[in-house]
């Protein structure tokens, strides 16, 4: 465990990457290039996989605790208030209809059983090192079970707390999740358990993510069970596999990226035909890959949502839902709202 000075932290704070993991926080220092020098390595593409993105690193790194994470967002901030509340421009439903008929048209013709359409909420304002501090400060009181993750310089960025992981290597064991099956709540006791359409939707990933993992041998399942959130519950299934193997980490991230839960099912229903979906080429790096290997080879890749992306003149913020044959239109729609007021609300939006 080491510390960070007063200095190093602001800088962060102006380009920097994180992830919150098992009560520590991993901090890495900007600028971030292929061939810097730094013991902990970034891979984060776009959902699209639009470039051949390399793995990259910060010019220095650190593990520190929660508290003294959190002692200098305090130091940072204090005597500090945001000049204004944001005014957010929400999506509009005729573009997620259009995204709704597209894919149940295909479902109907017997081509395709899922797909998950993204749509994002917009605000203008430009956010810099405060707005990231006071970001940051509300993500550090959420549930442990989230994954805080980020990465930003001074021109864009990304910022978030997912629930969900695509995939880890620790210690010679391969783990996946199966996070697929969504219920906002207020809307009355979990009923994630015994409805059809969320158990349906919850099993194609299931099942997929099983497919890819038995490439290393058995695998050995646990759920579906629910997991609670602040805002949300979702159904999720855990997964490991013993390895005696090297893993090549990327190449494996890659395999799996998407999985049904942000992609399609089948798979082999190439997912880069969403960009044809309304508001796709917002995507950027919604719902792609976030991942950290650490210095002795072990890595962990977080799915990249429940977050915020910026540039200079604004921030977008995504969610997306899966759509199967038994789903409809209002809930599904009402299901998104949902999922991007559980972000405001963690992050003080």
């Amino acid at each position: 465990m080491s510390e960070i000075s007063t200095h190093d932290f602001a800088s962060f704070l102006k380009s920097g990457a994180l992830l919150r993991w098992s009560q520590n926080y991993y901090l890495s220092l900007g600028p971030f290039a292929e061939n810097s020098k730094d013991d902990f390595k970034i891979y984060s593409p776009s959902f699209f996989m639009d470039a051949d993105i390399e793995t990259k690193r910060g010019v220095r790194s650190f593990q520190i605790s929660e508290a003294h994470f959190i002692q200098r967002l305090h130091e940072f901030l204090e005597d500090s208030a945001l000049s204004k509340d944001l005014d957010w421009h929400e999506p509009i439903f005729e573009d997620y209809k259009m995204a709704f008929e597209k894919i149940k048209s295909l479902i109907r013709a017997g081509t395709l059983d899922k797909a998950v359409p993204v749509l994002f909420a917009k605000a203008q304002v430009r956010f810099d090192s405060k707005r990231i501090a006071h970001a940051l400060k509300k993500l550090a009181k959420s549930p442990s079970r989230l994954f805080v993750y980020g990465m930003w310089d001074d021109s864009e960025g990304l910022l978030g707390a997912t629930p969900e992981t695509l995939v880890t290597f620790f210690s010679g064991e391969v783990r996946s999740m199966a996070l697929a099956g969504t219920q906002i709540k207020g809307t009355g006791e979990c009923a994630l358990l015994s409805d059809k359409k969320e158990l349906h939707e919850h099993a194609l990933t299931a099942q997929d993510i099983q497919n890819v993992l038995s490439d290393f041998g058995g695998v050995d399942c646990e759920g579906p069970h629910v997991l609670e959130l602040p805002s949300l519950w979702h159904l999720k299934t855990e997964m490991r596999v013993k390895t005696s193997g090297k893993v090549d980490w990327v190449e494996l991230i890659k395999k799996l990226h998407p999985t049904p839960a942000l992609g399609v099912s089948p798979r082999n229903f190439n997912y880069q035909w969403m960009r044809e979906l309304p508001e796709a080429s917002l995507r950027k790096k919604f719902g792609a890959p976030f991942a950290v290997q650490f210095p002795n080879g072990d890595f962990i890749s977080v799915v990249a949502i429940r977050n915020i992306q910026w540039n200079a003149q604004e921030i977008i913020l995504g969610a997306g839902g899966g759509v199967v044959e038994e789903s409809e239109l209002q809930k599904e729609w009402l299901e998104l709202q949902g999922k991007r007021n559980s972000v405001k609300s963690l992050m003080g939006l």
